[in-house]
């Protein structure tokens, strides 16, 4: 049952492939309105995406249609060497990198979502204080979460890619390889630090 599961996974894997090149030679050969179906497509994915690292959502869609604009600007450049996807998700990538750099701050995430820790009851407590807050007890939560803050905030950029990619978007580590350039043993010696940072971290405050 897994290993037909996985076959059809890569097998869609491979049909949106051969998509991606269909739509990235017409709009190569001029024809504009395959950038609207490249849209159409990825522009959910790429907004999550790049959510994670901004934590704005206008902010995330500014960033998803200057990827497409980079596509589009781009398009001569392309080499289907490589996946579609691939390259799609670097230009975002890339830009999100840069976000981060010029606005000097990187995003929070929830440490709750990425580790089954002491972190998780995090949200629960949350619920719990909006029906009747307690304001010594919302001080220490904010307190805890700027303190999740300033532990992303160290992370270098590689590490939180594939903590992105890996432990929030879903992605295997395999995937996670392929955007990222690596092998899906880096991702998962990336991830690995990653943790074992922001735990170290977390647990000296």
């Amino acid at each position: 049952m897994m290993e037909s599961k996985a076959a059809a996974e890569q097998s869609a894997e491979l049909d949106r492939d051969a998509i991606d090149q269909v739509l990235i030679r017409r709009l190569q050969a001029g024809d504009d309105l395959a950038l609207n179906e490249i849209m159409e497509f990825y522009q959910g994915a790429l907004h999550s995406y790049a959510y994670r690292f901004c934590h704005d959502a206008d902010e995330a869609a500014d960033l998803v249609q200057e990827a497409f604009v980079r596509v589009y600007m781009k398009r001569a450049k392309y080499k289907p060497k490589g996946k579609f996807r691939t390259w799609l998700y670097t230009i975002t990538g890339n830009l999100c990198r840069d976000w981060i750099r010029s606005h000097k701050r990187r995003p929070l995430h929830y440490v709750e979502q990425i580790f089954d820790s002491q972190l998780s009851a995090n949200t629960e407590l949350e619920q719990m204080h909006k029906a009747s807050p307690d304001p010594a007890q919302v001080m220490m939560e904010n307190e805890k979460k700027s303190h999740t803050m300033t532990a992303i905030d160290s992370l270098p950029m590689d590490l939180r890619q594939a903590l992105v990619l890996f432990s929030l978007e879903g992605n295997s580590q395999e995937e996670a390889g392929v955007l990222l350039g690596c092998s899906a043993k880096a991702v998962e010696t990336r991830v690995y630090r990653a943790k074992k940072q922001l735990k170290k971290l977390l647990q000296s405050n």
